[in-house]
């Protein structure tokens, strides 16, 4: 009888083991990290761009990093964003990083920039600081659409000029001073616009 409980056991056992590896999702695999450990000593950044009137995802928006420590004539890591807005900048060192968004139509933002005014030549942000392995999720950007002037200048005869400068200006105040300053400047074509 116990020879025969043996064999029936048996049996079993090899049917369930069988069953579970045919089927490997029903496998019970002790847990390992996706990351290998090296790779956990690398930063990952990512977030998404939006657009701030309306707030839907910017898609093709191009977001650029560099590092903090970084020379001038070094180039920064670029990526573009998917159809949902999101990006990810991935096997990061550790240390500070200017994270900056941009797209066509819009005005480009760097990350922590608390104003769109384009009286200075550098946009200022705030760096942004990651440690080893760390994921840093959710740093989001909405980006305001930008704006055109367009005109032409003519002449008496309403005839176009061409190659005449024309200047953008505006009021800003500058150490409690209210001063007229330039915001850009283009010239005419053939046709005056």
């Amino acid at each position: 009888m116990q020879a025969r409980t043996f064999f029936v056991g048996m049996v079993i056992g090899h049917l369930v083991g069988l069953n579970a590896f045919s089927h490997p999702s029903s496998l019970q695999i002790p847990g390992k990290s996706e990351r290998d450990p090296e790779d956990q000593k690398l930063a990952v950044i990512t977030g998404r761009v939006f657009a701030e009137d309306g707030g839907h995802p910017l898609a093709k928006a191009t977001r650029s990093l560099r590092s903090k420590t970084a020379r001038p004539q070094d180039l920064p890591r670029t990526v573009r964003t998917d159809s949902r807005g999101e990006y990810t900048f991935r096997d990061l060192e550790a240390g500070q990083y200017i994270l900056r968004a941009n797209r066509n139509g819009y005005i480009p933002q760097n990350f922590g920039q608390k104003t769109t005014s384009s009286f200075r030549r550098e946009r200022v942000g705030t760096s942004l600081s990651v440690g080893p392995g760390q994921i840093v999720d959710g740093v989001d950007f909405h980006l305001i659409r930008a704006g055109v002037v367009e005109g032409r200048v003519v002449d008496q005869d309403n005839k176009p000029l061409e190659r005449v400068q024309v200047m953008l200006s505006g009021y800003r105040n500058l150490g409690g001073e209210r001063r007229l300053m330039s915001f850009g400047r283009d010239e005419t074509d053939d046709r005056g616009p």
